[in-house]
């Protein structure tokens, strides 16, 4: 960790180590389901779905999001987790990933 802090400073802030004990089931589900969006990803869904999220003061569920899309549901969802891949939208930490889940943009 030492030797990626040294050569990354903008990597991460803080570092934790947790067991298989310790992992909450949101997490590896999250890094599961990002995965398969990397996979689907659609650079116009995405542009479209950062233009939406873009007009959007505070927090609001991605099923509304999704709802007040314009797109087709799952194109609507996968655009909106390759946004948290990307950053620009944040989930609660530790919730997993889904239509009840709410987000926030990040700047």
């Amino acid at each position: 960790m030492d030797a990626v802090r040294e050569q990354r400073t903008d990597f991460f802030g803080k570092v934790e180590i947790w067991t298989e004990a310790e992992l909450p089931r949101s997490v590896e589900h999250n890094a599961n389901l990002i995965l398969r969006c990397r996979r689907d990803r659609s650079a116009e869904d995405v542009a479209e779905m950062k233009r939406k999220v873009g007009d959007i003061a505070g927090s609001v569920k991605i099923g509304n999001l999704v709802d007040h899309s314009g797109l087709p549901a799952s194109r609507a969802f996968v655009a909106l987790v390759n946004l948290i891949d990307d950053g620009f939208i944040v989930v609660v930490p530790h919730k997993r990933i889904g239509y009840r889940a709410t987000v926030r943009r990040t700047h």
